[in-house]
């Protein structure tokens, strides 16, 4: 119907019905809730909900002006004002909290968005994923990558990238890395390298050396990562890198992609909100950090907010949460530091001479043997020598040539890695001497379980060419009955065993071996020793159930 309207008493005129349908539609808005603002109502008659957002913090510079752009709209959820509250914290210490295994010293409450560097921590967590909050939508990504000093001689570039392995396992100086237990950029590292490895029948033991050699460049935190040695690559994020390059450094890094794939760090937007209301606020937060122009704040700072594989950058597959636990696992296991004492045979049956060695003696071989296992350990490394034969100190069958400690630690003036090569370089066969082989393991054992240290590896390495020929010793049931009655689970010491020739007993030295859950290994040559010597360590991933 039309025309015009009168203004009579008892109906409303057009200004009222303004104001009703006004009224109406500001109704309707808050009863959608996340549709709503608080407009002209004001936030001080509704009260507000703080929406706490825990950030890493190298995304914070983008995030923190999104979120106080959000508080500023005077968004609505469960009929209350909305502010976002930023905190900038460590993703390590938030998976902590989260997961029930530790806290965090700048929260002290558990946040309703949390945006980590990477979905991995999720994967990570103690008792599987289900006890974390699932990731969200990745609101940046930033891939792993080498950064390389632009002075190195012979460096790989960009034009011409390396592969992973070659770069870590390689003629390239170690390179630095924050630590897999505290950093996603170090726990992708070991992703990657286990992704790569997959199918290689040597996947452990290689694995094992690589990770025994990141360890020395292993550092706490970013701010460590760059201010390392001159000319030592980097493992890191691009946006790390590029960060750092930001900065103007006296040696700045080339950013370079390996040839066979990477992973990226993702920044997920995690809800761990539980309260409707919160959630409701998380989701309503979600569509600001989901704006252009909170994206190209993160491109200001040296993100992608598309996916790298996009834009030439080869991804390779996201692993799986299992995958990931293990993998960490592992590393915890190989990343302790050892304590060895090392047992060797200087018997009379050592000067015989080893066919196609050149005319080495088996002692010679030996001793280039454990130069070469000596190579693999950083210098907090516990380790002593003992020699054995038969009654090399009175009556005793053994006798020390080094003491236990530290092999970066100086004794007089050398360091105990330099005595230690220099007693391998002067070790001399015992003309007349048998081989006391039970007496030896017996108080080498015993001693390395009266010193025992639980926050490392504690192992005897017994190196021999052959079997116990001691009449005046213990017999092999009086050996076995000792190692099994001085054992205590809680203080576990392995023997590992590398027989020499084929005149070992491998029955004896396996039976010694199992009495302490240890293992035997049989070496012809000196190339068996690098494989022997990665091979032994690598029995950390499974024991004790190896």
């Amino acid at each position: 119907m039309s025309g015009r309207h009168s203004t009579r008493p008892g109906r409303p005129g057009r200004r009222n019905l303004t104001a009703v349908a006004a009224a109406t539609v500001a109704t309707a808005l808050i009863g959608a809730g996340c549709y709503a603002f608080a407009g002209s109502f004001g936030c001080a008659a509704r009260g507000t909900v703080d929406l706490h957002v825990a950030v890493a913090p190298e995304i914070e510079p983008a995030i923190r002006p999104a979120a106080d752009r959000f508080t500023g709209e005077r968004h609505v959820a469960g009929g209350k004002c909305v502010r976002a509250v930023v905190t900038t914290a460590e993703p390590a210490a938030v998976a902590a909290m989260l997961s029930g295994t530790g806290s965090s010293q700048v929260l002290e409450r558990k946040p309703d968005v949390w945006i980590p560097d990477s979905s991995l921590w999720s994967a990570a967590a103690p008792g599987g994923e289900a006890r974390m909050p699932q990731p969200g939508f990745s609101i940046a990504q930033s891939p792993i990558v080498a950064g390389v000093p632009v002075s190195a001689k012979g460096r790989p570039t960009a034009g011409s990238p390396p592969k992973w392995l070659e770069l870590l396992a390689g003629k390239h100086p170690k390179a630095r890395v924050t630590d897999p237990g505290r950093s996603a950029a170090g726990m992708g590292l070991l992703m990657i390298v286990r992704t790569l490895l997959a199918e290689d029948p040597a996947a452990t033991e290689k694995f094992t050396g690589i990770v025994r050699g990141a360890r020395e460049g292993v550092v706490q935190d970013t701010r460590t990562l760059f201010s390392g040695p001159r000319g030592r690559l980097v493992i890191a994020s691009e946006q790390a890198v590029r960060s750092h390059n930001r900065d103007r450094p006296a040696e700045p890094l080339e950013v370079v992609w390996p040839a066979d794939g990477t992973l990226a760090l993702d920044y997920p937007y995690t809800v761990v909100a539980d309260a409707e209301d919160r959630t409701e606020a998380a989701r309503l937060l979600e569509r600001e950090i989901r704006t252009e122009r909170t994206r190209a704040a993160l491109r200001g700072l040296g993100f992608r907010t598309g996916r790298p594989d996009t834009e030439g950058i080869r991804l390779l597959p996201d692993p799986e949460p299992s995958e990931v636990r293990a993998t960490l696992q592992a590393w915890a296991k190989l990343s302790l530091t050892s304590r060895m004492l090392s047992v060797l045979d200087v018997s009379g049956s050592m000067a015989a001479k080893v066919p196609g060695s050149g005319g080495k003696t088996r002692m010679q071989v030996l001793a280039q043997a454990a130069q070469l296992g000596l190579s693999y350990q950083p210098d907090d490394t516990e380790l002593g020598q003992w020699v054995f034969s038969t009654r090399m100190d009175g009556r005793r069958d053994w006798r020390q040539t080094v003491e236990l400690g530290p092999l970066g630690e100086r004794t007089g003036s050398v360091t105990r890695r330099q005595r230690i090569l220099s007693s391998l370089s002067s070790l001399r066969p015992k003309p007349d001497g048998d081989t006391g082989l039970y007496d030896s393991v017996i108080a080498a054992v015993e001693y390395m379980r009266e010193t025992y240290k639980p926050d490392m590896v504690n192992t005897v390495l017994l190196m021999t060419d052959g079997r116990n020929d001691d009449a005046d010793g213990p017999t092999l049931e009086q050996t076995l009955r000792r190692l099994r009655e001085g054992a205590d689970p809680a203080r576990p010491v392995q023997v590992v065993i590398i027989g020499f020739g084929d005149e070992v007993d491998r029955n004896e030295l396996n039976r010694i071996a199992r009495a302490t859950g240890g293992s035997v290994h049989i070496a012809h040559t000196a190339k068996d020793m690098e494989r022997i010597f990665l091979a032994g360590t690598s029995r950390r991933i499974c024991s004790p159930r190896c």
